[in-house]
């Protein structure tokens, strides 16, 4: 698995320098502790090449955050390399508070990518997990059974099943985490 280089910039003329010295394509990513999915705000492009494209792009991001959720606190921007992980599947990977469980954690699992929530294939679980509880959850989805097929792309499902019942347990041990998004995994 590759380690992506993540670099902080303030503001977008420190976002267009930092991209220069990843030499490729980046992705730029709006850091807000006050936004939970930055592509419902638009804090997110990918594949923007050029200073003046990740500079322009940069203040726009700011605008439209400022006229949707004025009170948001903007930290800065990543800027990540893109990486080509071409067949491979969009997984995601999550925690909400449910006011069902008593505002407790639960995790979420399915297919990840851009279309999370137009696909909406997610299946819900409760921390902690063990592997059958974990392998149970996957099995809820519709891109299981493309998973546990593997003709053509084979998945570790015991990893995938690990990663979940890691992220369950990391969610159950520090109750200050209110929100999880791992998507893409």
């Amino acid at each position: 698995i590759p380690v992506v280089s993540t670099h902080y910039a303030l503001d977008p003329r420190d976002a267009a320098r930092q991209a220069e010295t990843l030499k490729g394509p980046v992705a730029l990513k709006i850091l807000s502790p006050d936004i939970a999915d930055r592509s419902d705000v638009g804090g997110l492009a990918l594949a923007l090449y050029t200073p003046e494209e990740i500079s322009s792009v940069a203040a726009a991001m700011i605008e439209r955050l400022r006229k949707s959720s004025p009170q948001a606190v903007i930290e800065g921007f990543v800027v990540q390399p893109m990486l080509s992980r071409h067949g491979a599947y969009e997984l995601t990977i999550g925690m909400r508070s449910s006011r069902q469980f008593g505002d407790g954690p639960v995790l979420l699992f399915g297919q990840g990518g851009p279309e999370t929530q137009v696909i909406d294939d997610v299946a819900y679980g409760i921390p902690p997990l063990n592997m059958h509880l974990a392998s149970e959850m996957m099995s809820r989805t519709r891109i299981h059974k493309r998973l546990a097929d593997g003709s053509d792309r084979p998945v570790d499902l015991d990893a995938l099943a690990m990663t979940l019942i890691k992220v369950a347990q990391m969610i159950a041990d520090l109750a200050e985490i209110t929100t999880l998004d791992i998507n893409p995994l």
